[in-house]
């Protein structure tokens, strides 16, 4: 190794002295015309006279990367013919030729170390620091080396290459070997912050990055982990009350506390902090208004409220201390009634302040001011007026036939606030709505005889899903065989009212009046209103049918 170098260093030295270059090589700039390989400077010097009439310069070094010679490292597989080290070229291609003519490829370089072409030459990433190899030529292998660098300067441009010694004497050698050699990379604890160092990777040369006044993400340093560069984080404590974060919640006090303590930011917010809040306006807000500090800056008002009520001046001023500046008797606040406080006044109602005043729906009236409808709160204002039968189930609340639906709401209260359901259209039924007689159409969805109903609706379920036509009460007679003509009154549990057949089931006495469930109440008005027979709803009747004819349950007689 020791001899390649000490080539190196006299081919340097005798470019120094301005002697011919025709031995140099051809990928390196050099004042002569000509270079070491003859195939590469015909090659060239036939694009470029120039390289072998007057000078080697950097423009006839760039051609001969053209013409094959500039390969790259021989211990790096790369695609172009050859390598750098013509020796190796000259030892290996023999033995693979595709090295030389096609590509220098990864067996090329292997045929190195197994042709034993290398020498005497140390390979670099071998994992070896050999003669020759430094941190500066070879970090991969001598990471740790001590001598690092030799120290050159080039041109006025200070650096660290590898460089001979002897061409580092020559001085004006030094560029041609800084050229072959490069920058080296800078290294951390050398005193110079230069490269790729930055506080980050190396504050032993560039300095700490928290503390030097720039808040700078790209290194890490957040309000957490630097609040000296990046400022305290925003928090959502209170600057009149110590906690263990930095800073509080009001930026304008936080900045102002900080300036005159700058713990209150670095470290923590502790009661000094707390106390010198105040002195920046943050603590002690009005006392006729809720705020979250403690106290408030009226001092004969607070002296007076917080001793009936510590937690005004320990903890924060809130709505209660607010009233207490009346309650007792420690000066005049125009109050807002408080929602929350138990006490239903000033201007909250059952809408506003349910809290306090209770539920509007549920109270019993219906209040169109609190937007109470049939359909928000029927429990007050009753089910909203529907167009859908009694008899049949729906999804809506109530049905058509008000006093069906009073009397199913009154059994079942479900019906008219929610939905009227299967059990609903099966208790309208006992009401009076479904199931008129079989043998005439009667314009609900089934009829007043079960087996007859079942018969008729396996054949035709319109007549059970819609309504009871003539088609239903001819099929009624036949084939089900019903008993038309002849009608049994229906009075089981009944005081009073029809009894289906054009009859009553009794009458009510003086200043009683019959329901829709035949059962006799005091007072009432009669209702005959479009009806020939039946109950007028107050014990009576609308009148009665001639023979042959039977009462319907809309109050209509009809030919048996």
């Amino acid at each position: 190794m020791w001899k390649l170098l000490l080539a190196v260093s006299v081919v340097a030295a005798v470019l120094c002295e301005g002697a011919a270059f025709a031995q140099t090589s051809c990928c390196i700039p050099h004042p002569s015309p000509g270079c070491n390989k003859p195939n590469v400077q015909s090659c060239v010097c036939g694009m470029d006279p120039f390289c072998c009439n007057v000078q080697w310069d950097g423009l006839c070094a760039a051609e001969a990367d053209q013409c094959g010679s500039c390969n790259g490292s021989c211990y790096q597989p790369h695609s172009t013919p050859g390598c750098d080290d013509e020796k190796i070229e000259q030892c290996v291609c023999p033995n693979d030729m595709f090295c030389c003519d096609v590509a220098w490829d990864s067996l090329c370089v292997n045929e190195i170390t197994s042709l034993g072409c290398a020498g005497g030459v140390p390979v670099c990433g071998n994992g070896q620091c050999q003669a020759g190899e430094d941190s500066c030529k070879c970090p991969q292998d001598c990471p740790d080396d001590p001598n690092s660098c030799s120290p050159c300067q080039c041109g006025g441009n200070g650096g660290n290459c590898w460089c001979d010694p002897v061409c580092v004497a020559a001085g004006d050698c030094c560029g041609n070997a800084c050229a072959v050699c490069g920058q080296c990379p800078p290294i951390c604890g050398d005193g110079k912050c230069n490269g790729n160092e930055n506080c980050s990777n190396c504050a032993q040369d560039c300095g700490n990055c928290c503390g030097n006044g720039a808040c700078e993400a790209n290194y890490g340093e957040t309000c957490q982990s630097c609040p000296n560069d990046c400022g305290a984080c925003q928090t959502t404590e209170s600057c009149c009350l110590p906690h263990g974060t930095p800073g509080c919640k009001d930026k304008a006090v936080q900045d102002c506390v900080c300036a005159m303590d700058p713990f209150c930011c670095n470290n923590s917010w502790d009661s000094i902090c707390a106390g010198e809040a105040d002195q920046c306006g943050s603590c002690n807000g009005d006392c006729c208004t809720a705020h979250g500090n403690p106290g408030c800056d009226d001092e004969n008002i607070e002296q007076c409220v917080c001793p009936k009520d510590t937690f005004c001046c320990l903890t924060a001023w809130d709505s209660l201390c607010v009233q207490g500046v009346k309650d007792f008797g420690c000066g005049s606040c125009n109050v807002a009634p408080v929602c929350g406080d138990g006490k239903c006044n000033g201007t909250e109602n059952c809408s506003t302040c349910a809290q306090d005043c209770g539920n509007c729906c549920g109270n019993g009236q219906c209040e169109p001011n609190y937007k109470e409808t049939c359909t928000s709160c029927p429990q007050d204002c009753g089910a909203c007026p529907s167009t859908d039968s009694c008899c049949l189930a729906h999804q809506a609340p109530g049905c058509k036939d008000k006093a069906v639906q009073d009397c199913v709401c009154a059994m079942d209260p479900f019906c008219c606030n929610n939905s009227w359901d299967g059990l609903c259209a099966g208790e309208a039924d006992q009401c009076g709505s479904c199931g008129g007689d079989c043998c005439v159409a009667n314009g609900t969805a089934g009829c007043d005889d079960e087996n007859i109903e079942v018969c008729v609706c396996q054949i035709d379920s319109f007549c059970c899903n819609i309504t009871w036509d003539n088609l239903c009460a001819s099929e009624a007679k036949d084939p089900c065989k019903a008993q038309c003509g002849v009608c049994v009154p229906k009075c089981a549990g009944k005081q009073c009212g029809s009894d289906g057949c054009g009859g009553t089931c009794g009458t009510c006495p003086p200043n009683f009046t019959c329901n829709a469930q035949g059962q006799c109440q005091q007072g009432c008005q009669p209702n005959c209103l479009g009806k020939q027979c039946g109950s007028d709803g107050c014990g009576g009747t609308c009148g009665t049918c001639p023979p042959n004819f039977t009462c319907n349950a809309q109050g209509q007689c009809r030919q048996s």
